[in-house]
């Protein structure tokens, strides 16, 4: 860990610890007191399946363990199988519906500054080009906190798995 953790002040829902990445950029007072707010307008009007799908998709990208090992297990909860939240990861897509691909494809386009005009016409294709928009906020968000996470070198919570995915986390229906 590079830096100290400061002391977050957002409240995150009933019950919810604070993990180690929010407490880190408790660091800057000012920017934690932002980011809780921007991280749920990122994902405004995005069912929680589809914005799990983009979090993971970027977090695969970035090859960033700590987020992976917070977001992809919420995959399995949506009726994902391990296989699939691997390919999601690694993006080997054969396995997921037509939509699901250009949700991945398009994440990890943003977060890798690959989006063309074929592929954003092909995601409007599936989705209405506000729900496009909230996916790029939304990628673009956690690819911030990726990078933030890499560059404070913040340890993982207990109980995260990093960027594997163990099959004994995969309990969907």
């Amino acid at each position: 860990m590079r830096v100290s953790y400061g002391t977050y002040e957002a409240d995150l829902g009933a019950g919810e610890s604070v993990p180690n990445l929010l407490r880190a950029i408790a660091l800057s007072p000012e920017f934690a007191a932002l980011q809780w707010p921007l991280r749920k307008a990122s994902a405004a009007g995005l069912d929680d399946r589809t914005a799990e799908l983009v979090i993971s998709a970027v977090a695969g990208q970035c090859r960033a363990g700590y987020v992976w090992g917070h977001h992809a297990t919420r995959l399995a909860a949506f009726g994902i199988s391990a296989p699939l939240i691997r390919g999601v990861r690694d993006g080997d897509l054969d396995g997921l519906d037509a939509p699901d691909q250009i949700l991945v494809r398009l994440a990890r386009a943003v977060e890798s500054l690959t989006v063309t005009d074929e592929l954003w016409a092909e995601a409007c294709t599936f989705f209405a080009s506000q729900t496009v928009a909230q996916v790029v906020f939304l990628a673009s968000h956690y690819a911030m906190m990726c990078r933030i996470q890499s560059a404070f070198d913040v340890p993982l919570d207990p109980g995260s798995f990093g960027l594997q995915f163990p099959d004994s986390a995969y309990d969907a229906p």
